[in-house]
C-alpha cells in the first residue's frame, strides 16, 4: 500500500523535476544547522540573488538563465523551494540576508539594504 503525498511533498517533487530539466543546478549547503537549497548557474565572480518571501528561487528562472559572465547563486529561504523548514517564521531583510550562505569562502558581508 502506498501513502498519498502531502501537498508540500508533491510540490517539491514537481519543483525538483523542473530544476532537473533546466540548465540551472541545485545543491544543498548547511547554514546554522539547516539544509538550504541553492540554485546556481554560470561561471565567473559570484552574484547572490535573493528571492522574496512567498516563492522559491525557481520563480526567477528566466532572469537567472540570462545573467552571463557571473556565477549566479540563488539560495532559497528556509521553508521555501527545496530548503528545510525553519522552526519559527523568519522575516525581515536582516534575517533574509543572514539565512543565506556566503559565496566568498564563508565570510559574510555586512548586511546593507537600500529601498
Amino acid at each position: 500500500m502506498t501513502r498519498e503525498l502531502t501537498h508540500t511533498e508533491a510540490v517539491r517533487g514537481i519543483y525538483a523535476r523542473i530544476l532537473a530539466a533546466s540548465p540551472l543546478r541545485g545543491r544543498y549547503v548547511d547554514v546554522d544547522g539547516r539544509r538550504v537549497h541553492v540554485v546556481e548557474t554560470g561561471e565567473g565572480p559570484p552574484v547572490v540573488v535573493l528571492h522574496g518571501t512567498g516563492g522559491p528561487a525557481l520563480f526567477y528562472r528566466p532572469v537567472l538563465e540570462r545573467l552571463t559572465g557571473v556565477r549566479v547563486l540563488a539560495p532559497e529561504r528556509p521553508g521555501q523551494g527545496l530548503s528545510e523548514r525553519a522552526e519559527l517564521p523568519r522575516t525581515g531583510y536582516r534575517t533574509l540576508a543572514s539565512d543565506n550562505p556566503a559565496p566568498n569562502g564563508g565570510r559574510k558581508p555586512a548586511v546593507r539594504a537600500s529601498l
